[in-house]
């Protein structure tokens, strides 16, 4: 509401969480105290321009984080006479047809239409579903034809005055360079996210990234096809405090650059569809990797994924998860691999052979194995007996579901 410009004083504010909401009312550039703005998990896509007076900000999240390997692609396939919407019931409402190849931040397009209309009418019977339906349009479907992917926002020229920001994502980069100049203004920035990186801005955005010295946390993330594949490949010095990094997206051949990531202590990966072997061997080389998480379709789709972690590879790590891997068969951990490995998280990996686990005996730190997911009596005793000669005597623990 445009009242919440009246609390001059606000220093903090969170509207996380909340996905009726559509967007901001320009009142918010009253706040002149506010150092915390949290609008993600909200159906905003757009900031007002008049965010760029809140000169104490520090924090500003907006956006959201596919759950899983959803992609934003929308095609408009053709529009229906929305005067037929007057005078139809709610569940009979006819809209658009919007085909949805995969919209998931929740709800899709469709419902989140169907779910704001509803909520609109709740207390006005007189209000037509044909002006409410113009309205939402107004709102959250303009984003799309400009490249808007659901998941982040688009932030207005001028943020680059926000001196103090530290955090600042997940800003939608796809509309246009003029964002990107004003994140090289951005000196105090430790954390990032971004989507919407196509081959047409990558190289821009990874110039921009450059410049940020402070730089500790990094995500990336284009969903869909081609998504960041060729996108990450160009000559980049990444920021030298590099921590964390998350990379959404089809990516298939890991940047050169990783190898520079000398601080690197935690790395997540959903939809990269890399080459195993490869890559493995790369990622086992990063020598301060604490947290690996490697999520669905991180690597390329196959009936069988059989991970071999070689003598020496990962010498920092200490956690390990595994989410969704389809294809994923066997794990077998080499003497002198992982030699750090206290946790390995296991999630609804559901296709491990009753024999798919060889070494786990010998890593010297384990403390703890996650199963999640249904997998047979069999595959457990197996894991139960390897784990009982280990030193360490770690636990082993199962769930039927996530």
């Amino acid at each position: 509401p445009e009242s919440i410009g009246n609390f001059l004083h606000l220093r903090y504010l969170s509207l996380r969480g909340c996905a009726d909401i559509y967007h901001l009312p320009n009142s918010l550039g009253n706040l002149w105290d506010i150092q915390m703005l949290d609008v993600s998990g909200t159906s905003i896509i757009k900031l007002p321009k008049t965010i760029t007076k809140l000169k104490k900000l520090h924090y500003l999240r907006a956006g959201h984080v596919p759950k899983d390997d959803a992609t934003s692609s929308i095609e408009l396939k053709e529009s229906s006479d929305l005067s037929k919407m007057e005078h139809e019931p709610i569940n009979d409402l006819e809209i658009p047809n919007v085909e949805v190849k995969s919209v998931q931040f929740g709800m899709t397009v469709l419902d989140t239409t169907k779910a704001y209309i509803t909520k609109t009418m709740q207390n006005n019977d007189n209000v037509k579903k044909h002006d409410i339906f113009h309205k939402y349009c107004k709102v959250l479907l303009p984003g799309i034809p400009q490249g808007l992917d659901l998941y982040g926002v688009k932030a207005p020229e001028g943020i680059g005055q926000l001196n103090d920001l530290h955090t600042l994502g997940v800003v939608n980069v796809a509309a246009g360079k003029v964002i990107l100049r004003e994140l090289e203004k951005l000196k105090k920035l430790h954390k990032l996210g971004l989507t919407g990186v196509n081959k047409k801005n990558s190289q821009a955005i990874l110039s921009a990234i450059a410049n940020l010295a402070l730089l500790h946390s990094l995500s990336l993330q284009a969903e869909g096809e081609p998504g960041l594949q060729g996108c990450l490949d160009h000559t980049f010095a990444p920021p030298s405090k590099l921590q964390s990094l998350k990379i959404y997206g089809n990516l298939v051949t890991l940047p050169i650059w990783i190898t520079q990531l000398q601080n690197l202590a935690k790395l997540k990966l959903r939809s990269t569809q890399l080459k195993l072997a490869p890559s493995m061997e790369i990622l086992g080389k990063l020598p301060h990797l604490v947290i690996l998480r490697l999520w669905k379709n991180s690597f390329l789709q196959s009936k069988k994924i059989l991970f071999d972690f070689q003598q020496g590879t990962f010498p920092s790590l200490v956690v390990m998860e595994l989410k969704d891997q389809e294809g994923l068969k066997s794990l077998n951990f080499l003497q002198g691999a992982m030699p750090r490995l206290e946790l390995l998280q296991i999630n609804n990996c559901m296709h491990i052979d009753n024999n798919g686990f060889f070494g786990v005996s010998s890593l010297p730190s384990l403390k703890e194995v996650m199963l999640m997911g249904d997998h047979n009596e069999e595959l457990m005793k197996n894991l139960r007996d390897q784990l009982a000669l280990n030193q360490n005597q770690p636990v082993l623990r199962g769930h039927d579901h996530l």
